[in-house]
């Protein structure tokens, strides 16, 4: 069955490959050997012709029998060329089934190198020999896909011409040709890194014998951080001999600083601490390094060794913190989303003593979490409804835009995070109370402002006295904001607080998770939003908005609604949790 597979069997097989003969330096070429009856000498003269370009190309060299010269022992030399082979062509008919030489040994020595992965060996129909097949031991192959193309000879009526079918089996022994080649390529590299691999693993064990443990150990590092699967000595290995080092390194400290209390200790320990004081004031890596040096058996010995660990402990948990986002970092899941700014956990102390419904102040321990840089504006909202198919909200014809989203339900917000999470693969929600509160007020930069960014609220905030034409004052008056065009503004206009959030005072007033409490008894400490007890039907609204007092805007401020109620002075902002996770 082996030279009936078709194009996809054949990839399995490719990687397969030993490659004891293929890995070959001074012949790059892939070696092509073609196998036939010579009563198909026309069919074969046609397909190599069609190969000539890979030959040409410099990608393959191709051999058969036809190439012979004259005196040479043929028997010997096809074999030798059918077992150096990397691709081997059988041209199946009657005639190469009848021929004793094909059956008895050219096709038996591709099969032998093809099931060893030494080779592909690939079957072309020239004639309809089908029938005949079955009954060899051969195998059965009318399970299989032969080349040119689904079982069909070259000879065959679906062929409207030949030459069709010939470029079917060019396209794909090109297929083939480079397939083997990248193998080639990929395998060489492996041998150079396991070569190196090797390499150093000698030099280690030199070493030890040698009893060089610092210069094995540095060795051994080196060495594990080269080695993959299938390399020899094993990881396992590798680890004990490091451990070895690592005890046998204790053991010489020890061992120096018992013989140093008996020989010259005054002398040699004066020479010692001085040395330590010099490498601890620089506290650098070389410094230590070269305290090891100078005072492989010295008294400081361990705590050199432990100063060398805990840098490069150190340089791993700098490698991790570049990684990690910082404070008023900014970024986007995906065009047209919103941009989210992270902000670090930290604790704080939540609520106030100004309203019964803020008290009490208790302590919040908040993880770290990305939250939205704007409250979402129409244009991130309209998108989740033409996606969903999903009517959109009124803008009071305020316009849409960069304009703040209003008339949204809680549940509306609810599956718009939804919607952003599957769209990114991360994790959105509506922020909890405590991650509202801990980003309004500076998160772990928080300078203790009234409202989210400062104690002026004109600086920071959209309230009924700065939203309209006109800056208004006095008493709070429906009608005259109404006569003053107050409305919504577009987002990010005032001053952002200490992380670079915008509009979190004013504006619109922003939904959160929880259900509405009174007051903060029993509140969760953990950053969490409240989702138990309380009045299910209704969920908090925080933030303050553009019509109604700044009072409302103070970050500590917190109000709620039914669920299913639209506010033309209500929208929202997302947080998405760190990692997606």
């Amino acid at each position: 069955m082996w030279f009936l597979i078709g194009l996809a069997t054949f990839v399995p097989a490719i990687r397969g490959m030993t490659l004891s003969r293929a890995t070959n330096a001074h012949n790059p070429m892939i070696r092509i050997f073609i196998a036939y009856s010579s009563k198909d000498l026309v069919f074969k003269e046609e397909i190599r012709k069609r190969l000539r370009p890979l030959e040409r190309a410099g990608k393959v060299s191709i051999w058969d029998n036809w190439d012979l010269e004259g005196g040479a022992e043929w028997d010997v030399e096809i074999r030798e060329k059918l077992e150096n082979a990397d691709l081997i062509l059988l041209l199946l008919s009657p005639d190469a089934l009848d021929s004793d030489y094909f059956y008895e040994v050219e096709a038996p020595i591709a099969l032998r190198r093809h099931e060893a992965g030494e080779a592909i060996a690939v079957g072309i129909l020239l004639r309809p020999c089908m029938e005949m097949l079955k009954h060899t031991p051969l195998g059965d192959f009318t399970k299989y896909e032969l080349l040119p193309k689904k079982g069909h000879p070259i000879v065959d009526q679906y062929w409207h011409h030949a030459d069709e079918a010939y470029l079917t089996i060019f396209r794909e022994v090109d297929i083939l040709v480079e397939k083997i080649q990248d193998l080639r390529n990929g395998r060489m590299m492996f041998l150079q890194r396991q070569q190196e691999y090797a390499d150093l693993t000698v030099q280690v064990t030199s070493l030890i014998q040698k009893k060089k443990w610092i210069e094995a150990n540095t060795l051994l590092n080196a060495s594990l951080t080269l080695w993959e699967e299938g390399f020899e000595p094993s990881r396992e290995g590798l680890e004990k001999q490091r451990e070895k080092c690592v005890n046998e390194l204790k053991a010489k400290g020890e061992a120096a600083r018992k013989k140093r209390e008996k020989k010259e200790r005054l002398q040699r320990e004066e020479a010692d601490h001085a040395a330590w004081e010099i490498a601890e004031e620089t506290a650098k890596e070389a410094a230590y390094q070269k305290y090891i040096r100078d005072f492989s058996m010295g008294i400081h010995l361990e705590a050199a060794l432990f100063a060398l660990v805990e840098i490069e402990q150190t340089k791993e948990a700098t490698a991790k913190e570049a990684v990690r986002p910082k404070n008023g970092q900014t970024m986007r899941d995906m065009p047209g989303g919103p941009e989210m700014v992270f902000v670090e956990g930290g604790n704080f102390q939540m609520g106030s003593d100004e309203d019964d419904s803020e008290k009490p102040i208790h302590r919040v321990s908040v993880p770290s979490f990305w939250m939205g840089k704007y409250p979402i504006t129409f244009d991130e909202y309209d998108a989740f409804c033409s996606d969903n198919g999903k009517e959109k909200p009124k803008d009071q014809s305020w316009g849409r835009g960069r304009q703040p989203v209003i008339n949204v339900y809680w549940e509306d917000a609810q599956e718009y995070c939804k919607w952003l999470s599957e769209k990114t693969g991360a994790q959105y929600h509506l922020p909890s109370e405590a991650e509202w509160e801990f980003a309004a007020r500076g998160g772990t930069l928080s300078k203790g402002y009234k409202f989210a960014g400062g104690n002026n609220v004109d600086e920071v905030a959209w309230y009924w006295e700065n939203s309209g034409e006109k800056k208004m004052s006095g008493e709070w008056n429906w009608d005259n904001i109404q006569k003053n065009n107050c409305k919504t503004h577009p987002v990010g206009e005032k001053r952002t607080n200490e992380l670079g959030l915008h509009d979190m005072s004013g504006n619109v007033w922003e939904w959160c998770a929880d259900a509405w409490h009174e007051n903060y008894e029993g509140a969760p400490a953990d950053g969490s939003a409240w989702m138990t007890g309380g009045e299910q039907e209704r969920a908090v609204l925080r933030g303050g908005s553009w019509n109604l007092n700044d009072t409302l805007c103070r970050v500590a401020y917190r109000t709620r609604s039914n669920r299913t109620n639209r506010h033309f002075s209500g929208g929202f902002r997302v947080a998405r949790a760190v990692g997606g996770e």
